[in-house]
């Protein structure tokens, strides 16, 4: 296998000053549960599950918060004893980063609690509603979330009260549009080719929470997606799960067209400045390396950046975060020592430059800006948050 590895000076990513390493059990935690780890938008918090040994010496999942700034961890919710089924659903977070709501769904409970988390006042209410998939207004106002039935609700923050919109939508994963009134979600349309329940076909909706009879259907149709904003009111960020994995595309309200970007093994889209960003490896650096070619929102290619060496049969490279200053921060893997090089490349100059290597045992979880950049080791027991402003 052909490679650039690192040189031989370059530092440890436990000596790099762009790094910081927390041990979990210096924490009081075990290990980090990685399917239920999401960062904010802003990328000022990290909301996970984490595992804790009681005086038993049973396993109990909590649900913490952890705070980049200062590495401040904060226990927000409670588990239960061998509640190894519970889970979280991706937070859903106000405009400004200071309200969370958290969906902690308890299969053990049986019960589906949606939790209202104040990052200024660092203070965490219990909503007295049963429900999934919530979602705060632009003006913090209210939310809206499904009942067991998957019927849409509304709650008012303000009178702590929560009004039945229609019981008859069956939806999933709302997010709402800036006028605080529209919603953009996935409804299931009755139509199941397979008879599972996995192959329930869904399309995307927009639907006035005031006139819930009015429903437009945007005509898309497939899986269950997953929907956030990256540009609001126009570019909506999807998740389809499949049997082979998650896979990820950009809806575009006006055109009513969906952007297929694939798999996501590595960052394949960014918003920067409130531009989107679309990041592709292609052999297109001469002298047989390869590169990441990198394209406007409208997929017009801008230019590119040199990664490495090419070879044929294995592909070590992984594209991470592209950087304020459009430099793009990637990992190539060095499989036979088991560990890899993390470094930059400078848009259209040709180089790239080695800044650290870390254990080939880590794994790389990126918030959809690119902002927030946390390494988990495969056990759970280490957490590595680097510091985008130090590379």
């Amino acid at each position: 296998m052909s490679e650039t590895p690192a040189p031989a000076n370059t530092p440890s990513i436990e000596q790099w000053n762009a790094a910081t390493t927390i041990v979990l059990k210096d924490a009081g935690l075990e290990s980090i549960n990685m399917d239920n780890f999401y960062w904010s938008p802003d990328a000022k918090f990290i909301i996970f599950m984490g595992y804790i040994k009681n005086k038993d010496n049973k396993f109990i999942m909590n649900v913490y918060l952890l705070r980049v700034s200062d590495k401040k961890l904060i226990k927000l919710i409670d588990g239960t004893i061998d509640n190894m089924t519970d889970y979280i659903v991706k937070p859903q977070w106000s405009g400004d980063g200071s309200l969370a709501v958290i969906n902690f769904c308890s299969i053990t409970r049986k019960k589906y609690f949606i939790y209202l988390y104040n990052t200024k006042q660092e203070t965490l209410e219990l909503i007295p509603v049963n429900g999934f998939f919530p979602s705060i207004s632009p003006d913090k106002s209210k939310m809206v979330y499904f009942d067991k039935n998957y019927g849409l609700s509304l709650f008012e923050f303000s009178n702590r009260t929560g009004t039945v919109i229609s019981g008859k939508i069956k939806g999933v994963y709302p997010i709402w549009f800036s006028d605080n009134k529209r919603i953009l979600f996935s409804r299931k349309t009755g139509k199941n080719p397979l008879g599972l329940e996995e192959t329930e076909i869904y399309d995307i909706c927009i639907m006035d929470t005031r006139k819930p009879e009015g429903i437009r259907s945007l005509g898309f149709e497939g899986l269950p997606c997953e929907l956030a904003w990256m540009v609001r009111n126009e570019l909506a960020w999807t998740k389809t799960r499949h049997e082979d994995g998650d896979y990820f595309g950009v809806f575009d309200i006006a055109s009513l067209k969906m952007i297929d970007l694939g798999k996501k093994n590595e960052k394949t889209y960014q918003m920067l400045k409130g531009e989107l960003y679309y990041i592709q490896l292609d052999e297109i650096v001469s002298g047989g390396q390869y590169g990441y070619q990198l394209l406007d929102h409208n997929r017009k290619v801008i230019g590119a950046f040199a990664v490495g060496e090419n070879n044929y049969n294995v592909r070590p490279f992984y594209a991470l975060s592209l950087l304020p200053d459009k430099r793009l921060f990637y990992l190539q893997a060095d499989t036979g020592n088991n560990k890899a090089s993390l470094a930059v490349s400078y848009l259209n100059e040709n180089r790239f430059v080695p800044l650290s290597v870390i254990d080939g045992s880590y794994i790389p979880i990126i918030s959809e800006d690119g902002a927030g950049i946390a390494f988990i080791s495969k056990e759970g027991d280490r957490l590595i948050l680097i510091d985008p402003s130090k590379i």
